[in-house]
């Protein structure tokens, strides 16, 4: 990443809310004349980004990543509106043990706080401070735990079993706690819901095979069925959410065309944001009800349609808003996942489409076990 103009600030925008809430236009604002690079950091905030209007750059990584890459120079800030104040602290905390202690700068919209992290930027705290009357905060970086730990944050290790010949090591389990929840809300996992909280703490662990709700949430069977870690899988590492995955009713912008490409989505929203991009793209067949619902809210301002395949079986992270031409089906007597492998053996996803034809072949093929639901054609 290119090195910030002299005099100029960087603001990495976390999430939907600050563009939602007017937060990036109100201190761009502040800022006045000094040159503003906007990076955005979540794939709803591209959404939000896109919809605001603002001059924006979206390299696909969290946080952390984008941080990491770029000097630690005056101007840089990490820019938040998270859902009460000890989320955001718990934010902050979490970039900070990812970045291995290194000093940054966090301005926490909800409570209004400026954190200085470890050695971040004094100057620009103060400035900040200045502009929007957020008093500054002094916090202490973290870092990783040892690896061989089995409690906060941490990875699991390996150690033989007793008598064994060490060719069959036995995991010791890790703990992921995950703080700043509220009960009742749902709780991701690397995207998918794997269940919701019921305190404002949770504790989760992984042993190599099977992930266990140990307190404070109630998992999701088909949520923990759909997450599948792949051999490597490290819970310390995973990116853990919770909460709405944007509160605010996407804007309707655009219009799709009507011949081109088509993309099938199962249960991985994230990948949308990048593909649609492509300006071959005359839809999207998503599987899912919480996947649709977060395509549909994606795919609204670009104006592509949406075939939403669904079950029922939604946990209400988002609204649900459809661009134009859009088609939602919901299954009877079999689940989503089924009805979605069934559609992807039997559509060619190389050829091109006109949507009215999609429309009306995915109508046959689910006639005998689904209804429409929603129909903005």
């Amino acid at each position: 990443m290119s090195i910030l103009p002299d005099d100029g600030y960087l603001i990495i925008v976390h999430g939907p809310e600050p563009f939602d809430r007017g937060d990036v236009s109100q201190i761009i604002s502040l800022i006045g004349d000094y040159p503003v690079r906007v990076v955005v950091a979540g794939v709803m905030a591209g959404t939000a980004a896109e919809e605001s209007g603002l001059e924006y750059e979206w390299p696909g990584k969290k946080p952390s990543e984008i941080l990491d890459g770029i000097s630690e120079k005056p101007g840089v800030f990490l820019l938040n509106r998270a859902k009460c104040e000890t989320s955001g602290r718990v934010f902050g905390e979490i970039i900070s043990g990812r970045l291995g202690g290194r000093g940054f700068i966090q301005a926490e919209c909800t409570p209004g706080i400026v954190y200085i992290w470890g050695g971040g930027d004094e100057e620009t705290a103060g400035r900040l401070s200045s502009l929007t009357g957020f008093p500054v905060m002094k916090r202490e970086p973290l870092t990783p735990a040892p690896v061989d730990s089995v409690s906060g944050n941490t990875v699991y290790t390996e150690r033989p079993l007793s008598g064994s010949d060490n060719l069959h090591p036995e995991k010791i389990p890790e703990e992921r706690v995950i703080r700043g929840l509220l009960p009742g809300e749902p709780v991701f996992l690397n995207g998918t819901v794997i269940g919701r909280a019921t305190r404002t703490e949770a504790v989760i662990s992984y042993d190599g095979r099977e992930l266990t709700a140990v307190s404070g949430i109630e998992f999701k069977a088909h949520g923990i069925e759909k997450l599948k870690p792949e051999p490597g899988f490290r819970l310390g590492d995973a990116w853990v959410k919770s909460g709405p995955v944007r509160t605010k009713k996407p804007l309707k912008g655009g219009t799709g065309r009507s011949f081109g490409k088509i993309i099938l989505i199962d249960h991985d929203a994230a990948a949308l944001y990048r593909m649609i991009r492509d300006g071959e793209i005359c839809g999207v067949i998503t599987v899912g009800d919480d996947t649709t619902a977060v395509c549909g809210n994606i795919c609204s301002y670009p104006g592509i349609p949406v075939i939403g395949i669904t079950d029922g079986d939604s946990d209400g992270i988002i609204g649900h808003n459809y661009p134009e031409n859009s088609v939602i089906f919901r299954c009877r007597g079999m689940r989503d996942d089924d009805a979605g492998r069934y559609l992807g053996r039997k559509l060619d996803l190389e050829r091109e489409y006109s949507w009215d034809e999609l429309c009306s072949l995915v109508a046959g093929l689910l006639g005998n076990f689904a209804d429409i639901v929603v129909d903005e054609r």
